[in-house]
This record gives structure tokens, C-alpha cells and sequence, in this order.
């Protein structure tokens, strides 16, 4: 079973058809990089995988589901976020937001969720950037 299945999404939008009978699969572990021109669609496609945008057609399925609860499985990180400047936020602390800040907020720290936090920064290579702060 993949770890993400994307099967004929599509996407208009003012009118435009932005995405057209979009389909594939992430297969557990795999590794993909979602590469495109300027208004391709990259970001709407996304946002599809996110349940942030409605699609005209087609679904999405993460480990199986189609359920808004399997949805927020789904790490993700944005490419452009406000970051107050005067708020010192480090590499871990963004990756534990995404993986537990969707529970009733800010996540507390526990021995559990830094293991965890430490094993995403391990499973790409980012171990160096633990600390670093993000947004300077």
C-alpha cells in the first residue's frame, strides 16, 4: 500500500483548470521531490494532498484513508510562514509544531516527542540544523 496515492485530481480554479487527471504514488519511504514552473500547479497540488483545497475531481489517499483524520498524518512545512523575528524558533522546536501542534496547541516537551523530533532530523540528514533558528 503507498504511502500517499494521488489518483486524476483535478483543480479549477477562476474558471482555469490548474490541475488535470493528476495521479501517483509515494511508496513507503520513498523520498519525491515535486518540481514545476511558476503556476504549474506545485503549491495547488499540495494544498489538494493537504485537504486545504477542494479538487473537481479525483482522490487523494495517505496509508489508505481517504479521512481528514489520515490527512493530518501529513507533515508539511511551508515555504513561506511569518515568523516574528523577536520569537526564537530552532529547527526542532518547527518540526515538533508540525508533528504534534495540531493538538490543542503548542506541543508540551516530553522524552517521547524530542525521541521523535530527533529521528525526523536523523531520517534527512538535518541533525546539524537541530538548533539553529529558523527565519534569520
Amino acid at each position: 500500500m503507498p504511502t500517499l496515492r494521488v489518483e486524476g485530481v483535478e483543480v479549477v480554479l477562476g474558471g482555469r483548470r490548474v490541475l488535470d487527471g493528476v495521479s501517483f504514488d509515494i511508496a513507503p519511504g520513498e523520498f519525491t521531490g515535486l518540481i514545476g514552473s511558476n503556476g504549474a500547479g506545485k503549491t495547488t497540488l499540495l494544498r489538494v494532498i493537504l485537504g486545504l483545497q477542494r479538487a473537481a475531481a479525483g482522490r487523494v489517499e495517505v496509508a489508505g484513508s481517504t479521512s481528514a483524520r489520515a490527512v493530518r498524518q501529513v507533515g508539511y512545512v511551508p515555504q513561506k510562514m511569518a515568523l516574528d523575528p523577536d520569537v526564537p524558533v530552532r529547527a526542532r522546536d518547527l518540526i515538533g509544531l508540525g508533528l504534534y501542534g495540531h493538538r490543542f496547541g503548542l506541543p508540551l516537551p516530553s522524552r517521547r516527542r524530542r525521541n521523535a523530533v530527533d529521528e525526523m532530523l536523523e531520517a534527512v540528514g538535518a541533525e546539524r540544523f537541530a538548533d539553529a533558528r529558523v527565519g534569520t
